[in-house]
């Protein structure tokens, strides 16, 4: 509340997220705040997919984030309603993350409280291996990008995003993980098959933009984490965010 009575361009603010099951470490679903990467893959100050840090202090201080967790997190009303509320047709997973873009677009700020602490059961709604969470993660992350993207960034991303996504329906063939490969596949014909609902979206958010991609760039890291992670093995957020 401090920060949000100080700071009147802050849209959200979202306290330290940390597991209900282990109070000891990082929680899946907003650690120490949320990120993207140029490819729409979100990840956490404490969480890089599944690799879970514990907590040491290492992330108490205050910073801006792309993201703030659904979990829980604190909202400007004025900044609710400018920005269009969320979107109902994600249902669930990511919702958050492509309402804090809009925030971003419309020129306010998203940052992390860590001193205020919160204690989450994951997974309570849909556990990780279920086909539904694989699928909206999937189809939401395609969906956000889309809509929020400039056009030359729409251009830039997509591709590689979805060569991403082709990857992923090998791989997990491969490691007899056919739930997420179609996951995956239905997410892509789900994004085909609603692209003119897509359309009308896009127009809606970006008639409502008032900055460029480039403003809010420090927010967005501009690698791959799928890259680091699975190539260069490195499992952390200081790991993977050193050069950024």
């Amino acid at each position: 509340m401090e920060l949000m009575e100080a700071e009147p361009r802050l849209a959200a603010v979202q306290p330290k997220l940390k597991q209900y099951q282990n109070h000891d470490n990082f929680e899946y679903s907003g650690g120490s705040g949320g990120f993207i990467d140029r490819f729409g893959y979100p990840f956490v100050r404490g969480r890089i997919f599944d690799h879970i840090e514990q907590d040491t202090g290492q992330f108490d201080d205050v910073v801006p984030i792309f993201w703030a967790t659904g979990a829980a997190l604190v909202v400007r009303k004025s900044a609710f309603v400018e920005a269009g509320g969320l979107d109902g047709d994600f249902f669930m997973h990511m919702e958050e993350l492509d309402l804090c873009w809009r925030w971003w677009l419309t020129g306010w700020e998203v940052k992390v409280a860590p001193r205020g602490e919160v204690y989450h059961w994951a997974g309570a709604a849909l556990a990780a291996d279920r086909y539904h969470k694989m699928y909206y993660n999937h189809r939401n992350g395609l969906t956000m990008m889309f809509k929020n993207y400039s056009p030359w960034n729409v251009l830039k991303s997509f591709p590689a995003r979805f060569l991403l996504d082709w990857i992923t329906v090998f791989a997990s063939l491969l490691r007899k993980e056919p739930k997420r490969s179609l996951a995956v596949l239905a997410s892509h014909w789900y994004f085909l098959t609603r692209l003119p609902v897509l359309i009308r979206k896009r127009r809606e958010v970006q008639e409502r933009r008032r900055v460029k991609d480039r403003d809010y760039a420090h927010v967005i890291f501009p690698g791959s984490i799928v890259w680091r992670y699975f190539v260069h093995k490195q499992k952390t957020y200081r790991q993977i965010t050193t050069e950024w």
